[in-house]
């Protein structure tokens, strides 16, 4: 699996399937298979045997998120920032991430800074039970799961009663509004967003 992820890379280039093809319009379904298949691979590898495999998650957002060959030229290299990027797990790996770009290639683009946020995304959906993440227009929609922790949702909702609300059709999905004078963009106001819900998560 992960092998043939790579190889896809190779021949189509990071470009095609991971960045500047969908310049001002990030789908992240075949990024998101990607670090699927990496994240399944490790998993084999530390536990033996084969792991269930599960769909991936789907994000679909209108902001840059690519490495630019302009700032990591070597193609191999940024194939490497990739898998690097794709095993952030949390906002410790995200700043070590950050550190050791800006000392090898200087500041980081806003498109690489939502590459990483979107990683982060990914992870703390995952956490959440969150299936799909789609932008529309001002609004971001978020599908929920039986995984996911009503109470936490509930509670965000109730804090936040202008910038959100549940919609209880066919699917519970949890509509974002996203703020117009932050200025932090869709990928940091949604991280920030999921955080917060994880944050009022009841531990196990």
């Amino acid at each position: 699996g992960i092998k043939v992820a790579m190889r896809d890379l190779e021949i189509r280039g990071a470009g095609s399937v991971l960045g500047e093809s969908q310049h001002g319009h990030m789908n992240q379904v075949g990024y998101d298979m990607y670090c699927k298949l990496l994240k399944t691979a490790v998993q084999q590898l530390k536990e033996g045997g084969e792991i269930e495999e599960e769909l991936p998650l789907t994000i679909d957002l209108s902001a840059d998120s690519f490495i630019p060959s302009d700032y990591v030229t070597d193609q191999m290299v940024r194939i490497d920032i990739y898998k690097t990027i794709s095993a952030i797990e949390d906002e410790i790996d995200a700043s070590g991430v950050i550190d050791e770009l800006i000392d090898r290639f200087g500041e980081i683009p806003r498109s690489v800074i939502n590459l990483i946020d979107c990683a982060l995304i990914r992870n703390l959906a995952e956490k959440l039970g969150v299936t799909d993440i789609i932008q529309k227009d001002v609004s971001v929609v978020m599908k929920l799961s039986p995984k996911t922790p009503v109470d936490a949702v509930m509670e965000y909702v109730s804090n936040h009663r202008v910038e959100c609300y549940l919609n209880s059709g066919k699917n519970i999905s949890l509509i974002y509004n996203l703020p117009k004078s932050n200025g932090l963009g869709v990928c940091k106001n949604l991280k920030n967003m999921l955080a917060e819900i994880l944050s009022l998560k009841p531990e196990e």
